[in-house]
């Protein structure tokens, strides 16, 4: 194990691993009309979401310091005696020029998520309706997606990212196509 890893689990008593990850799909054709999709998904992920230091972090926000949108979790603050809220009262922070979001276990999300990795969805265009041609033996129109829903809790950008901070990466893209396969 690596040293950041060890320390993971020695810190927060969270496994750095995902206990469990897997994935199922399902076929279907009827009356020419066929689907396929395909799930992943993984139990038990956690990470820590470094992308909160920048986008739930009222210090950046209040000192206009750089160019960071704020994320509407910067609404919840403490008010008045009895608020259970995410960050600290506004005068705290302003008084001792605080700021709400330093590394700790509040950085670390359940990542767990189910992700529909890649869909289809097409119809098999009958040889009749075809007519009385001999070049095109076959025709199919079909719609295809990949990573089109994902259910999740975690707030961060991607939960499948393929280590255990969320910082700055770039998620998986959905994409979208049309298409027609002709059979000569």
């Amino acid at each position: 194990m690596s040293e950041y890893t060890t320390a993971l689990n020695q810190n927060t008593g969270v496994s750095a691993y995902t206990p469990f990850t897997g994935g199922w799909g399902i076929s279907a054709y009827w009356k020419g009309f066929y689907v396929n999709a395909d799930f992943f998904l993984a139990l038990g992920k956690h990470m820590i979401s470094m992308d909160k230091q920048f986008y739930e972090n009222d210090y950046h926000v209040r000192n206009r310091e750089g160019n960071y949108n704020g994320s509407r979790k910067l609404f919840d603050y403490w008010k008045q005696p009895g608020d259970n809220t995410e960050f600290p009262s506004l005068d705290w922070v302003r008084q001792a020029n605080h700021q709400s979001t330093y590394l700790d276990s509040k950085m670390l999300e359940n990542a767990s998520f189910m992700r529909l990795k890649n869909f289809t969805l097409g119809y098999d265009i009958p040889r009749k309706s075809l007519g009385k041609q001999n070049i095109v033996r076959s025709a199919k129109v079909f719609f295809t997606g990949r990573n089109l829903l994902t259910f999740t809790k975690f707030r961060g950008i991607d939960p499948e990212v393929n280590r255990n901070v969320s910082y700055g990466v770039n998620p998986n893209t959905k994409q979208m196509s049309v298409g027609v396969e002709i059979g000569l």
